[in-house]
């Protein structure tokens, strides 16, 4: 059900399509300068910012993020309702998909007093500069996910090698394709990111007639997403609000690419589980 879900909801995400102006696809959508909101998705309001690909190189160019909102109807706050920023991790998840499919779920654990905003990170999904490390599209990415994710064989001692030679072998390919002067993808990155976020909140301020640079992020993420939370915390410690992330990664490992504090606790999880499962007993515990 939830595999269908998702699929219908990037159909529709991508796809361009206006019923009675109601939108339902960020590829009609026209970048502007500051948020237009626009009636999207039957019960939210969408909009497409222009922000700089370089925020220390305005001459580099302009690329576009898509946002989505939930708005807050509740009488009694909403004259101080404020915009919180979804990230689901990944790195490369879509905050535009989030929303769509966890409603519910985000409005259980963050309450109805404010609005709830997703939005896709540069090169995931809606927003420009696009990724892509094959000229021919979905015949390339089909032979990725056939070949690259082929399972570990945990009766063969050379399929670690195999896997992690395959792993290599696609991280130079796309890099290689990305390597052209004039390729837009060294603009996707964190801390880019974390400028579009200061970005839509001074845009935010702006929009309310207050003073852009007291503009505070408030947000809330999962996994990747602490890592861009913390990012933007150590740039623009003076405009942090509120934040809360679950399932922390460890930014160190994650920037020096290692990401191996992932595993670190593994074999404590996997014993305590067991160990846990024993002592409830095969009534409670299959296992």
């Amino acid at each position: 059900m939830m595999l269908t879900q998702l699929a219908t909801w990037l159909a529709l995400s991508s796809i361009p399509t206006m019923v009675n102006s109601m939108i339902y696809g960020f590829s009609q959508m026209s970048s502007t300068l500051d948020l237009d909101w626009e009636p999207c998705f039957d019960n939210f309001t969408c909009t497409r910012i222009e922000v700089p690909l370089d925020y220390e190189d305005i001459a580099a160019g302009t690329t576009y993020v898509s946002f989505i909102k939930w708005a807050s109807n509740s009488t009694t706050t909403n004259c101080t309702a404020q915009d919180i920023l979804l990230n689901p991790g990944g790195p490369g998840s879509s905050g535009i998909n989030m929303l769509l499919l966890n409603l519910p779920a985000l409005l259980h654990a963050l309450g109805t007093e404010n609005n709830l905003v997703g939005f896709d990170p540069r090169g995931v999904n809606n927003p420009g500069p696009v990724l892509s490390c094959f000229l021919d599209g979905e015949l390339g990415t089909s032979r990725l996910y056939r070949d690259l994710d082929t399972p570990v064989d945990m009766h063969d001692a050379k399929s670690y090698g195999e896997v992690f030679a395959r792993a290599t072998a696609f991280g130079e390919f796309c890099t290689n394709a990305h390597s052209a002067a004039n390729d837009t993808a060294k603009y996707v990155n964190t801390v880019a990111i974390a400028n579009d976020m200061r970005h839509y909140i001074e845009l935010l301020a702006k929009s309310k007639g207050q003073n852009v640079q007291n503009a505070q992020l408030w947000y809330y993420a999962l996994s990747y997403g602490s890592v861009l939370g913390t990012t933007f915390a150590s740039l623009f410690p003076n405009r942090v609000g509120r934040i809360a992330v679950d399932g922390i990664v460890d930014g160190e490992d994650y920037y020096n690419g290692k990401w191996s504090a992932n595993v670190a606790d593994a074999d404590y999880a996997f014993r305590y589980f067991f160990r846990r499962c024993h002592e409830v007993g095969k009534d409670r515990c299959a296992f």
